[in-house]
C-alpha cells in the first residue's frame, strides 16, 4: 500500500511539472503577489503545530493596487519553501473583497457572508515539492474580481503530527489574521466549515503574507442572466410580455458587434450594437415573442470584436 501511495505522488507530481513547462491559454494572466523570502511553517497551512486534529482560519488581504484590472480568478497557489508531506487534509478557501486594506484589530475578521467558497477538498494531500506546483489549486467556482481589495481565506484541517512544511512569505503591515483551535478527537469529519467559518475567535496579527500566485483571465466573455431565456407558457392568441435579461461583464474589454436570432419568432429589444463595453458593465435587454401557439425554440448568438461568440438559448411554449 505504501508503495502504490508513492508511485500515485509520483505520477501527481510528474503531471504537475507537465502543466507548469506548457503556456498558458492566451486568453490567462498570471499575477504573483508578493516576492518576499521570508518563511512561516504557520501560514496558510499551520504545519508547525505539534498537536495533531486542528483547524487553522487565515485571511489575507491584497490591495487593489497589487490585483490590478478586474479579472476572473481560476486557481490560487502558495509557494512552498520547504517541502514535507501533508497528508489528508480538510482544505477550504474563500475569496471576498473588502474597502480596507488592513485588519484593523485582531477580531477584524471579514463577514462570512461577504466570502464566497470557491474551492474545497475532504482529503487533499500537499506540499511534497517546493515552490508553486504541489499547492495550486484549481477553484470549484471561478471568482469575478471586479475591483477593490482582494481577501483570501484558507481553512485547514489537519489530522496529522507536526509537519516542517513552510512557505515562503512577504513582510506586510496587518494584512494577515489568523486563529488556531484544537479539534474534539472523536466523532469528528466534515465539520471544519462550521467551526472556521461561524465561530472566529479573536485572531493573531501576523506581519507576514504568504506569497500568493493567481491565475486571471481579464478578458472573460460577458454572461447572460438567466443562462436560458424561456418566455414561458403563451395562452394561444394573446399577446405575452418581454422577457427581460442581463448582458453581465466578467471583465471583457471590447465590444459586441452583432445579434443575431435564429428564429424569427423570436425578436430582441433593448439593445444598440456595436455596444462597447467596460471591464465591469452590465448590460439590460430583452426578447419579445410573437402571437401563436406550439413549441418555439432558438438561439440567441451575440458576436464579439475578438470573434468568439456566446450563444443563448430561447424557448417559448
Amino acid at each position: 500500500m505504501k508503495r502504490l501511495s508513492l508511485l500515485l505522488l509520483i505520477i501527481n507530481a510528474l503531471a504537475w511539472g507537465a502543466l507548469k513547462a506548457q503556456n498558458l491559454p492566451q486568453d490567462l494572466t498570471e499575477i504573483v503577489i508578493g516576492e518576499g523570502t521570508e518563511t512561516s511553517c504557520q501560514l496558510p497551512f499551520n504545519a508547525c503545530h505539534e498537536e495533531w486534529r486542528y483547524t487553522l482560519y487565515s485571511e489575507y488581504i491584497i490591495p487593489a493596487s497589487e490585483m490590478g484590472e478586474p479579472s476572473v480568478i481560476n486557481s490560487i497557489a502558495f509557494e512552498i519553501d520547504n517541502a514535507d508531506m501533508m497528508y489528508y487534509c480538510e482544505l477550504y478557501i474563500w475569496l471576498g473583497t473588502t474597502e480596507d486594506e488592513i485588519h484593523t484589530s485582531e477580531t477584524d475578521w471579514l463577514d462570512p457572508d461577504l466570502m464566497t467558497q470557491v474551492y474545497y477538498s475532504p482529503d487533499i494531500s500537499l506540499g511534497w515539492d517546493e515552490g508553486w506546483t504541489t499547492s495550486t489549486f484549481e477553484l470549484n467556482e471561478h471568482f469575478v474580481y471586479r475591483g477593490g481589495n482582494l481577501v483570501v481565506g484558507v481553512g485547514v484541517v489537519f489530522w496529522q503530527d507536526e509537519s516542517i512544511l513552510a512557505t515562503q512569505c512577504t513582510s506586510t503591515t496587518h494584512q494577515s489574521l489568523w486563529t488556531y483551535n484544537r479539534l474534539d478527537p472523536w466523532g469528528y469529519w466534515g465539520g471544519g466549515e462550521k467551526n472556521m467559518n461561524n465561530d472566529r475567535d479573536e485572531g493573531t496579527l501576523s506581519p507576514l503574507r504568504p506569497n500568493i500566485k493567481l491565475v486571471v483571465n481579464k478578458n472573460a466573455l460577458p454572461v447572460c442572466i438567466p443562462e436560458v431565456l424561456d418566455l414561458g407558457y403563451r395562452p394561444s392568441g394573446c399577446w405575452t410580455a418581454p422577457l427581460e435579461a442581463q448582458l453581465v461583464n466578467n471583465a471583457f474589454e471590447g465590444s459586441i458587434v452583432s445579434a443575431e436570432i435564429d428564429n424569427s419568432f423570436f425578436s430582441l429589444n433593448g439593445l444598440e450594437l456595436p455596444y462597447d463595453f467596460d471591464a465591469i458593465d452590465t448590460i439590460p435587454y430583452a426578447i419579445s415573442c410573437g402571437i401563436g401557439s406550439g413549441t418555439q425554440t432558438g438561439t440567441l448568438t451575440f458576436t464579439f470584436d475578438n470573434d468568439k461568440t456566446l450563444e443563448v438559448p430561447l424557448s417559448a411554449t
